[in-house]
């Protein structure tokens, strides 16, 4: 498998609601349609996008699946919600049968995730930042857990191409 690890773009400051309602700002709109475009550009083709139920997750998942020409539904999983334990993405991710798949949620989730993926004892240190992407290329689940971290890119970074 092949996992891109998203995290969802700059949203606005919290709201009387809670976190869970917070959407993206302009600037967050605009990274992740950044990330998209560059995403698209080096041929990525999702055969899942799946989404913590946060609304700037919902709406960074929707971005993006517009930028790719993603018409499949995007999936909402609980397990990308903060404050999950990272064990659930991972049994989820193994149970998808998909060759190519982008998640989006938060942090620290996110980081915890991609040093479970590529660190053996889950020490590698990694800050995702927000609009900033992931991939892990050769993800395998048995007989243990393993990929390789290729690519870890900012909407900064990018701007600066």
């Amino acid at each position: 498998m092949d996992l891109y690890i998203l995290r969802h773009g700059t949203a606005e400051a919290g709201l009387p609601g809670g976190d869970a309602g917070r959407t993206l700002t302009r600037d967050g709109k605009s990274d992740i349609r950044l990330v998209a475009r560059w995403l698209k550009s080096i041929a990525v083709t999702p055969d899942l996008i799946a989404t913590s139920p946060f609304a700037r997750a919902k709406e960074t998942a929707a971005i993006a699946a517009t930028v790719l020409g993603y018409t499949a539904r995007i999936e909402i999983w609980d397990e990308l919600a903060p404050g999950n334990p990272v064990s659930r993405i991972i049994h989820r991710l193994s149970e998808s049968g998909k060759n190519t798949v982008i998640v989006i949620g938060h942090e620290p989730t996110l980081s915890t995730l991609i040093s479970s993926l590529v660190s053996p004892d889950a020490s590698a240190r990694i800050t995702m930042a927000k609009g900033g992407v992931a991939r892990i290329r050769r993800l395998e689940f048995s007989p243990r857990i393993a990929g390789e971290l290729n690519v870890l890119v900012t909407p900064h970074l990018l701007r600066k191409r």
